[in-house]
């Protein structure tokens, strides 16, 4: 048995790294204002909050489809990564290629390797 891991470079991750704290809401994770800011600008960033873009950390499942695997969550974006390196290579947003606003992070697969997925349109 082995087993490697490695960050996911999502974007969300960049510009959380970046900032030096967390500055993508997240499920469980609510961005807070920076203190030092004065009272406009920290308004600013709660009222830019509150209906968050929806973050591409993707730490759910890792899914396969064709030849290509992708790190998934219950969002609109999904991150494909290289199985050997375990680099990320790309995001990509189901948007842009199915009238999709959500899919689950657990497909499944038949005999034939085709992979089923369910989302919300």
């Amino acid at each position: 048995v082995s087993y490697r891991s490695k960050f996911l470079k999502s974007d969300t991750y960049k510009r959380n790294i970046k900032a030096n704290r967390i500055v993508v809401s997240e499920f469980g994770t609510m961005v807070y204002p920076d203190p030092c800011k004065n009272i406009f600008a920290r308004t600013a960033t709660h009222l830019s909050n509150i209906v968050p873009n929806f973050t591409d950390n993707n730490l759910i499942n890792i899914i396969r489809y064709g030849n290509d695997y992708y790190a998934s969550s219950e969002v609109n974006y999904i991150n494909q990564i290289d199985p050997d390196t375990l680099e990320t290579v790309g995001r990509v947003n189901y948007r842009n290629h199915i009238a999709l606003n959500l899919a689950t992070a657990h497909p499944h697969y038949d005999d034939e390797g085709n992979t089923y997925n369910m989302g919300t349109a």
